[in-house]
């Protein structure tokens, strides 16, 4: 089945609209405003912020409109970008300095920043300007929606198919074609209040439709469930990622014939994954994995096993959520003294991130 890229994305929080480009105004006033990153939970490394109180410039009629609070700050971390919400790059001068145009949309106005790592680390700080002065004249429908909140988790489902070949003794062979779909939910540490080097994942995987079977009386659907954990190994600044992940996966097949499958098999796995940030917006992995397979306890076999081998590309879209195509290569043996079942299986699969 597809599985979802482990690549930790930019998730951004705001309440506001932010851009790094200037505009003029076609006023200026000075107002009791205060700028305060107390509220934050998390502060990114190398950031400060101007004490100064930030400029508000206010354009359009008295009829519509638009507050900006120009607030000033200085960034200072190798090799590390400093990003806007709209997934810009904040640019900064030989010193650090930089500034950003906040957009008012009220007495409290927030943004999430996030700083990015050569090798996907990221940290995250959140900057809140409170406008004392402000008169709610802007027509909030002409402004763009925010972007989503930042989180400490991550949703994804995805489709595609999965193209199997099953041989099983005393069956004659199958091969079939399924749509397969998948669902997962990842929780990083800093959920758990724990390093963010932690990976936590569940999910589920099972047969939408049997395109076709040959022959087709004799065509098997699959359910299962993942639990793993998994933990990342190498520093942040590193170019390359290695995490390494355990856990358990239980299976079920369905045949209609009854002839074919194994029912509600239990098994431990285990997948090292390497995956790179090519970009803010873009990451590649790949992964292997080992799962054992027993009858019982006492029955042990490195040659009864699941193997398995895949990538996956990530892109991050316009509207922040991740879309992922991976691609998986699995091979089955379990034999017994009456019985032995192989099975190999190609899948594709689209994933998009909630």
């Amino acid at each position: 089945m597809p599985r979802r890229s482990d690549l930790k994305l930019i998730w951004l929080l705001s309440a506001a609209v932010v851009t790094a480009l200037p505009f003029p105004a076609t006023a200026s006033t000075e107002n009791t405003v205060e700028i305060s990153n107390k509220s934050s939970n998390t502060k990114i490394t190398g950031l400060q912020w101007d004490t100064e109180r930030p400029e508000i410039q206010v354009s359009g009629t008295d009829d519509l409109q638009q507050a900006i609070a120009v607030v000033k700050g200085r960034f200072e971390h190798s090799s590390w970008k400093l990003i806007l919400p709209n997934g810009k790059e904040i640019q900064t001068s030989e010193d650090g300095k930089f500034q950003i145009r906040l957009q008012i949309h009220g007495k409290e106005s927030a943004i999430i920043l996030t700083a990015m790592g050569p090798a996907g680390a990221k940290e995250t700080e959140k900057l809140t300007v409170f406008y004392s002065n402000f008169e709610k004249k802007s027509a909030s429908s002409e402004s763009p929606a925010p972007p989503p909140k930042s989180k400490d988790y991550l949703v994804t489902a995805g489709l595609g198919p999965t193209w199997i070949s099953y041989q099983q003794t005393r069956v004659s062979d199958l091969s079939e074609t399924l749509l397969s779909a998948k669902a997962a939910l990842v929780f990083y540490g800093q959920f758990f209040g724990i390093s963010s080097r932690w990976e936590f994942a569940t999910s589920a995987f099972g047969t939408v439709w049997t395109v076709n079977a040959t022959p087709p009386a004799l065509g098997i659907e699959f359910l299962g469930i993942n639990l793993r954990a998994g933990y990342s190994f190498t520093a942040p600044e590193a170019p390359l990622k290695f995490q390494l992940t355990g856990g358990a996966y239980y299976t079920t097949m369905i045949s209609p014939s009854g002839q074919l499958g194994i029912q509600n098999l239990v098994a431990p796995q285990l997948m090292p994954l390497v995956r790179y940030t090519m970009s803010p917006k873009t990451a590649v992995s790949a992964y292997v994995k080992y799962s054992p397979i027993m009858a019982n306890l006492g029955s042990f076999s490195f040659s009864n096993r699941e193997l398995a081998i895949g990538g996956a590309l990530t892109y991050i879209l316009p509207n922040y959520h991740p879309l992922s195509l991976a691609i998986d290569v699995a091979s089955f043996h379990f034999a017994q003294p009456l019985v032995t079942i192989d099975s190999t299986s190609t899948s594709l699969g689209l994933g998009y991130g909630f």
